[in-house]
């Protein structure tokens, strides 16, 4: 998945709890934002209701809560309670997902279709050579 924090959307939910927004279609013709929140330190259930109210005020597709410790069980109960989001011809997926960082860092991947365009650029530059670290 390609998360892109500092786009122009990502700004518009600035101090509201979202730090990156990404796309997902609906349908051939609906496209919705996927509202990313990253929490560091001691994160419990009341993070996750904030989000969902934020998934619904603004009809995202899902959330996702991306944090540095594992999630607790109340948390996983107050996700799973979110339900699921079904778009066309895709399969469904959960609307609300807690992802660690160390998961990321181990090759996890999102569990949602992104739009065509977004897999597609990610594509084209996993093709090109990146410059490296150090300077010869």
């Amino acid at each position: 998945m390609v998360l892109n924090f500092l786009t122009k959307d990502a700004l518009l939910f600035r101090d509201k709890g979202i730090d990156g927004v990404a796309y997902t279609r609906k349908s051939t013709s609906e496209v919705l934002p996927v509202m990313i929140s990253v929490k560091s330190g001691n994160v419990n259930s009341a993070v996750i209701r904030d989000l969902r109210g934020v998934i619904e005020r603004e009809n995202a597709a899902c959330g996702i809560l991306i944090t540095r410790n594992e999630a607790t069980a109340p948390m996983r109960q107050e996700a799973k309670a979110a339900g699921v989001f079904k778009p066309e011809n895709f399969a469904a997926f959960d609307k609300l997902q807690i992802v660690t960082v160390q998961e990321i860092l181990d090759g996890a991947k999102m569990n949602l279709p992104l739009m065509e365009e977004v897999t597609k650029r990610a594509q084209r530059a996993k093709t090109d050579k990146q410059a490296g670290l150090f300077v010869e």
